[in-house]
């Protein structure tokens, strides 16, 4: 049979607030027959970020790979990741917290004299 990239999401970043860099490791097997060569693309809410481009694969063999997507604000409360290939895709979806700003709570003491 002919090349067949299987994708596999092994881990994202847990805890993420926006703004933040979300890290999506995978791996890649060539379960085919023969030895191929393919793009892994990194697609982030239908919009593809990143590629890593001409993964070459014996028959049976494995490439492991990260990914980073920096969050912007507008990301909370998640976003959906997908890693493909030209055969597989793998997606999940990763919780993004929003980014509170500080409030500064002022008290005031009154002193009477």
């Amino acid at each position: 049979s002919p090349p067949f990239y299987d994708v596999n999401i092994t881990n994202t970043t847990e805890g993420l607030v926006e703004g933040e860099t979300l890290s999506v490791e995978y791996e890649v097997t060539n379960t085919g027959d023969v030895a191929g060569e393919q793009n892994i693309s990194l697609v982030v809410n239908r919009t593809e970020q990143a590629v890593e481009e001409s993964v070459s694969l014996a028959n049976g063999a494995t490439f492991n790979g990260t990914f980073s997507y920096q969050t912007v604000s507008g990301d909370a409360p998640n976003v959906t990741v997908e890693v493909a290939s030209d055969n597989a895709s793998e997606t999940t979806t990763v919780p993004v917290a929003t980014r509170r700003s500080t409030v500064l709570k002022l008290r005031t003491r009154l002193k009477i004299l």
